[in-house]
């Protein structure tokens, strides 16, 4: 076992590209517009009642019979009717903040209890006459036997827990990820698996402790981006973080838009269309006929997950046709439509600021202590939606051609790439570099030290940067955080070919025993950190949006 499948990496680079500050007031322009609070534990107990209630009847029955034989044989236990049973099962396995518990035996372990007592905490809250049935359950799933109980009957006790454990990971799986993830729209990159919409922006010092703790324990573990079963791709939330660093401008703009006593859609799945819009554009005008078709079978799922207005069992095609009708219709061609060219307007600042999000991302996951992971098809911008989205047919050959191409340019390349970003053939450039230059250094990027690069100047908190150490081997790393918001005087587009003068006066402190000199893997620039181990940043910055440097020239990998 060497960690787990990478969720855990994506929520935390996610979050790295997520604006504090922004993401609160998009908080509470998401409350005025919807009516929705920020309370998402609220919102994700009450769809996990509602799908254990609707979807696993029969599990609730059969988990409840066998917790009223083990309360019969009790001396607390045995008055308890079994109606409390069952709602106060149903409460705590709603109150859960995780998929599941992993009890084996007795007793049980100390994270597991933790989970537990939280979750009878919220129970005992908000169903306080339940108060006996929740004290008895919580005994029996913490295996706090009673004196003198026979090894048979804690053996039954064991196996309720088991039961219970196998029940809770289907009901968070459809209760929150299949329909409170549907329903709660604040900001929608964060609704992923494992994830917490309310989740506020993370700093990089906050980065950098969550990757010394995965080298420390889990030097193996896989970083993820993109996998079959994310909600969006790892290029669409890119995308809608953007939001978070223009909340102001993202305000107006939806603002203008909605219209109030409208049937169809609701406030709420209008906001999250928009959401949707921004993420996923089509970046070549060529591909906006097949989008538009994705898009209306994305917003019937969507519909039928949050269980409102539509769903799976009950599907309301008068609801249904109608949403896809409003979909068509706002973004359909012709004078009389002033909302596409607006949407349009506005999508041009958040696709031309997410590719820089989406860069800094892959740079991560790669340099990153564990293993990165690439889902098919996202070396090039991947803007794909819930599945089936994305598991769609991938152009293999179209790739091959295109990294067979650079495997044979120049460096020069990285100036038409950026010019020419809206084809994806930068992220592959990335991808290709860095991969290759980690193949060159697995040892160093497999168990070499991880160490925070600390960064000064005007701008210093829209950095975010590390060395990886090993035995006189050195890469370092540093990415630009929310850009959009560092250059929200003008967003017309990046400016980072040729060196951005938004970096002047911000240097990279290295440690006193890091390398002098410096050669870009992008670029092949050669930087000299001195003697006193600085680098500006508009030289770390100067010819590519992201940076990787090694202090051994003729290392990169190979090309």
């Amino acid at each position: 076992m060497h960690g787990t499948t990478g969720y855990d990496f994506l929520h935390t680079v996610n979050q790295l590209l997520v604006h504090d500050r922004g993401v609160m007031q998009l908080g509470e322009f998401y409350a005025s517009v919807t009516g929705i609070s920020g309370d998402w534990p609220t919102v994700l107990r009450r769809h996990k009642r509602k799908v254990t209630a609707e979807l696993f009847n029969a599990e609730t029955d059969r988990l409840t019979r066998q917790l009223e034989k083990l309360a019969s044989a009790d001396r607390w236990g045995r008055d308890l009717a079994p109606e409390a049973l069952r709602a106060a099962l149903i409460e705590v396995t709603a109150s859960l903040g995780v998929y599941r518990t992993y009890i084996v035996g007795h007793p049980a372990d100390w994270r597991d209890r933790r989970h537990i007592a939280s979750a009878m905490d919220r129970a005992e809250k908000n169903r306080p006459h339940l108060s006996d049935a929740l004290s008895f359950l919580g005994r029996v799933l913490t295996l706090d036997f009673p004196p003198g109980l026979p090894t048979v009957k804690q053996q039954a006790w064991l196996t309720f827990v088991k039961n219970w454990q196998q029940f809770t990971g289907p009901v968070m799986a459809k209760g929150g990820e299949d329909t409170a993830f549907y329903v709660y729209n604040r900001l929608v990159s964060l609704n992923d698996v494992g994830g917490d919409p309310t989740g506020p922006g993370l700093s990089p010092g906050e980065f950098h402790r969550f990757n010394r703790g995965r080298l420390a324990r889990w030097p193996q573990t896989m970083n993820a981006t993109s996998t079959h079963d994310t909600k969006r791709s790892e290029d669409v939330r890119a995308r809608i973080n953007v939001l978070s660093e223009i909340p102001d401008l993202w305000a107006q703009a939806v603002a203008k838009r909605l219209v109030r006593g409208r049937p169809v859609p609701e406030d709420n799945m209008e906001y999250l269309f928009y959401q949707t819009l921004v993420g996923a554009w089509p970046l070549d005008p060529a591909q906006t006929p097949l989008f538009l078709k994705r898009l209306g079978a994305y917003l019937i799922k969507a519909a039928r997950e949050a269980k409102r207005s539509t769903d799976w069992f009950d599907p309301d095609a008068a609801y249904e046709r109608a949403l896809q009708e409003f979909a068509a219709t706002v973004l359909a061609t012709g004078e009389n439509n002033r909302f596409l060219p607006d949407f349009i307007s506005f999508e041009r600042i958040t696709a031309a600021w997410g590719y820089i999000n989406a860069l800094a991302q892959v740079l991560l996951k790669i340099a990153s202590p564990g293993v990165p992971d690439f889902y098919q098809g996202t070396e090039l911008w991947d803007l794909s939606l819930v599945d089936p989205d994305n598991r769609r047919p991938v152009d293999f050959a179209l790739r091959a051609r295109l990294l067979d191409e650079m495997r044979q340019a120049p460096a020069a390349l990285t100036g038409e790439l950026l010019s020419s970003w809206r084809d994806g053939r930068i992220k592959l450039y990335l991808i290709q570099k860095a991969l290759h230059f980690r193949l060159a250094h697995r040892d160093l990027f497999a168990g070499g030290d991880y160490l925070p690069v600390a960064v000064s100047g005007p701008v210093e908190e829209h950095v975010c940067a590390f060395a990886r150490r090993r035995a006189g081997e050195w890469a370092l790393v540093a990415v630009p955080l929310h850009p959009a918001l560092l250059h929200r005087n003008d967003l017309t587009g990046p400016s980072f070919w040729p060196a951005d003068p938004v970096w002047k006066g911000n240097m990279l402190y290295l440690s006193k025993d890091a390398p002098g000199r410096w050669w870009n893997i992008f670029t092949g620039e050669l930087l000299d950190a001195g003697s006193d181990r600085v680098l500006p940043l508009i030289e770390v910055f100067a010819g590519f949006p992201v940076a990787l440097l090694t202090n051994r020239p003729g290392m990169e990998g190979s090309s």
